[in-house]
C-alpha cells in the first residue's frame, strides 16, 4: 500500500511541476489567458484538487518603522508617513510573495488595485521546479 501510495505522490506531484511549468510559459504582462488555463485543466484533469485551496493575497501600501514610545503617543488624527509615494506601484502578494504589482483604484466606493505587472517568480526557490 505505501509503494502505490509514494507512486501516488510522484504522479501529483509530477502533474503539479508540469503544470507549474505550463503556467509559468504562459503568463505574460495581462496575465494568465481563458484559453492556456482552460488548456492545462484539459490536459491535467488532477489539477483540480489545487482550485479551491485558499490562499492570502496582500496588497502592500507601505511600511513604516516606530519606536515603541512612538507607537504608544498615536491618537485619533495621527498620521503615520509610509515610504511609499503617492502613485508608485503596490506589490501584491500571496502568502508573502510579491506575485505582482499594481496601482490603486477606487470601484463603486470601495479600494481596488489593477494589476500593472506580473512578477516572474520562476527562479524563485519558493516555486516548485
Amino acid at each position: 500500500m505505501t509503494n502505490k501510495n509514494n507512486a501516488d505522490d510522484n504522479k501529483n506531484n509530477e502533474i503539479i511541476n508540469t503544470v507549474n511549468v505550463d503556467l509559468n510559459k504562459k503568463i505574460d504582462k495581462k496575465g494568465i489567458s481563458e484559453v492556456a488555463l482552460e488548456k492545462v485543466k484539459k490536459k491535467y484533469k488532477n489539477i483540480n484538487f489545487l482550485v479551491n485551496v485558499p490562499i492570502n493575497i496582500k496588497i502592500e501600501l507601505g511600511t513604516l518603522k516606530l519606536k515603541i514610545k512612538d507607537l504608544l503617543n498615536l491618537s485619533t488624527d495621527s498620521v503615520l508617513t509610509l515610504d511609499k509615494y503617492s502613485g508608485e506601484p503596490l506589490n501584491i502578494l500571496v502568502n508573502e510573495s510579491i506575485i505582482a504589482k499594481g496601482e490603486l483604484v477606487i470601484v463603486e466606493e470601495r479600494y481596488g488595485i489593477r494589476i500593472t505587472d506580473i512578477i516572474d517568480n520562476s527562479n524563485s526557490s519558493n516555486c516548485l521546479n
